[in-house]
């Protein structure tokens, strides 16, 4: 339970800072022109953000907090140092899939064809990608 909640405190804390951050500086949040995407830094907070499930928490605390300011939705990248040594987690979301989407959407395709290229783990679930480089 007290890991739990202090996962909750590190979306919260690293979220904030994040979208408060200004542009290019150090883990704020970057926009591409098709994607958002963000790098954690090594501190006590990434470290407890270092596992699939809570990066993805993460992801969808900025894409649901971005669209609460009237931000244009966008597929969110956010990557954090692995709980594995010298890897880097690195995690999609994209909201709800279309019903019907057998395959998932361009962001999703685009993200298992770089993950095949390096040789990285890659891992989906419905509307959720994620993979160890």
């Amino acid at each position: 339970m007290q890991q739990a909640i202090a996962v909750k405190k590190a979306i919260l804390s690293q979220g904030s800072a994040a979208i408060t951050k200004m542009k290019g500086s150090s883990g704020a949040i970057k926009s591409k022109r098709k994607f958002l995407w963000v790098k954690l830094e090594d501190s006590a907070d990434a470290k407890l953000l270092g596992y699939p499930q809570a990066l993805i928490r993460f992801c969808y605390f900025l894409v649901d907090a971005l669209r609460e300011k009237g931000a244009i939705a966008k597929p969110m990248l956010c990557a954090c140092l692995s709980q594995e040594q010298n890897k880097m987690l690195i995690v999609g979301v994209c909201g709800k899939l279309r019903q019907g989407a057998v395959e998932g959407n361009a962001f999703g395709i685009a993200f298992r064809k770089a993950a095949k290229e390096i040789g990285a783990h890659f891992f989906t679930s419905r509307s959720n990608l994620h993979g160890l480089f």
